[in-house]
């Protein structure tokens, strides 16, 4: 079975049924706030490797000028999803199609919403394993399946503009500048297999909110060697890291400290304790879902 063959099984049995909904259902949009982030890590004219999910801190790099953004994620489902938001941007339609295209998870109702005559003008700007898979969608799914079975719950991109840069006031159209002069390559893969793929070195990893999994990672480790591990990963990809680059962890709320039992990253005073050292610092803003902050832990090569 071919991968896009796979994941067209996937996305089929994820519609009718629901199996494999955890593992396979897709982010319409990103849940970190990206602005108070990308506003203090330089991207411009620099390698990134980063987590692919919903593609919008992919998104956010082109448009903040890097050279390169390589984009991986375990859920091959996420690979024809990046290319469709990449061929709307590409084909050059303006914002309001863009978002309302997308928009069917929150208003299956929107009349743009995955319609089919908007993704046949885009067709030429889509690989053709990811267009393979969008045409089965459309042939065996009516949208409303496709929006509420394929996605996640999630806010209208109005709600969420002051955290993704590419949202906001002319951002969009001068991302479609910028997204052809981004090489971008997407990799379907775990964070600990990536390792054996690479081939460059990165001024910039971005590993998302993957530092609050670690339960899921590490199962039957202890809350301490689930952080130790999670540090020792940082080391291996510390070997692909140009000097003085960085490697992101995002955290959510990094002083609230409730489920800390579960979840040993919000222990501040353990996380502290392990994430010591001069390699390792911090950077907070805005939450994205509360009055709080959220914060990421950068692990810098010195």
């Amino acid at each position: 079975m071919t991968n896009i063959n796979k994941s067209i099984e996937i996305a089929k049995n994820l519609i009718l049924t629901g199996e494999g909904k955890e593992k396979y259902m897709l982010y319409p949009y990103a849940t970190e706030n990206l602005v108070g982030l990308f506003h203090q890590i330089d991207v411009s004219g620099k390698d990134c490797l980063t987590i692919n999910g919903s593609f919008d801190q992919s998104l956010d790099m082109a448009l903040m000028g890097a050279k390169s953004v390589t984009a991986f994620d375990i859920n091959p489902l996420s690979i024809p999803y990046a290319e469709l938001k990449m061929a709307l941007i590409l084909t050059g339609y303006r914002k309001e199609i863009y978002f309302g295209f997308l928009n069917g998870y929150y208003d299956v109702l929107e009349s743009l919403a995955f319609h089919p005559t908007v993704f046949e003008y885009m067709k030429k700007n889509i690989s053709e394993s990811s267009l393979v898979f969008w045409q089965e969608m459309f042939q065996n799914f009516d949208k409303r399946q496709i929006c509420q079975k394929l996605f996640f719950d999630g806010y209208h991109f109005s709600e969420q503009k002051d955290f993704v840069n590419y949202m906001q006031d002319d951002n969009y159209t001068k991302l479609q500048g910028m997204l052809p002069n981004t090489n971008i390559q997407l990799l379907e893969c775990n964070i600990r297999v990536l390792p054996n793929m690479l081939n460059k070195s990165f001024d910039i990893i971005h590993f998302s909110n993957i530092i609050g999994y670690q339960d899921t990672m590490y199962e039957g480790k202890n809350r301490e060697e689930k952080l130790y591990t999670y540090k020792d990963l940082l080391e291996t990809y510390s070997h692909f890291l140009n000097k003085d680059g960085k490697i992101i962890s995002y955290i959510y709320d990094p002083f609230n400290n409730q489920g800390c039992d579960e979840v040993p990253i919000f222990d501040k005073d353990l996380r502290d304790k392990i994430f010591s050292g001069d390699q390792y610092s911090y950077i907070y803003f805005p939450a994205y879902f509360s009055d709080a902050k959220d914060g990421c832990l950068i692990y810098t090569k010195k």
